[in-house]
C-alpha cells in the first residue's frame, strides 16, 4: 500500500501510542491508499478544528488564537481528497456546527458559503 513510507518520513509509529493522533492513524491502516503525510496533516487539522478558540496563547495584553489554512498539493489521484474527507468527517463528528470552507478559496466562493451579499463585495472590489 501507499502507506509504507521511506526511511526518515513520518508514519503512525512516529507518534506515541495511546495519543489521539496515533489512534486516528492506526484506524486508517490498510483502509486507504493515501500517503501518511496527508493523513497526519488531516489528523492535526481535525484536532485543531475541534479545539477551536479554546486553545490560545496569552501574550501580554493580547491573546493569540490559532488559525489554520491548509493547501494540499499533489498529483491527481494521489489521495488528497480521500485523506481530507476522512479528516473532515472526523472533525464534523466532534464539532457538527463548525463551518469548513472547502474548494471555495476565492472571495466570491467564501462570501457565498457564509451567506453574504455578493453585491456588497462587488461594490468594494477595485476595478
Amino acid at each position: 500500500m501507499a502507506n509504507e513510507s521511506p526511511k526518515g518520513q513520518l508514519v503512525p509509529q512516529s507518534f506515541p501510542e495511546g495519543t489521539w493522533l496515533r489512534m486516528y492513524l492506526d484506524s486508517l491502516t490498510n483502509v486507504t491508499e493515501a500517503p501518511w503525510m496527508f493523513h497526519i496533516l488531516g489528523g492535526l487539522a481535525a484536532m485543531g478544528g475541534a479545539y477551536g478558540r479554546r486553545l490560545r496563547i496569552p501574550w501580554g495584553d493580547y491573546t493569540i488564537y490559532g488559525n489554520m489554512h491548509l493547501l494540499w498539493l499533489g498529483p491527481s489521484g494521489c489521495g488528497k481528497t480521500q485523506a481530507f474527507n476522512i479528516a473532515l468527517d472526523t472533525l464534523r463528528m466532534a464539532r457538527p456546527q463548525l463551518v469548513v470552507v472547502k474548494n471555495e478559496a476565492t472571495p466570491v466562493g467564501i462570501i457565498r458559503r457564509i451567506g453574504g451579499d455578493l453585491a456588497d463585495h462587488e461594490a468594494n472590489v477595485e476595478r
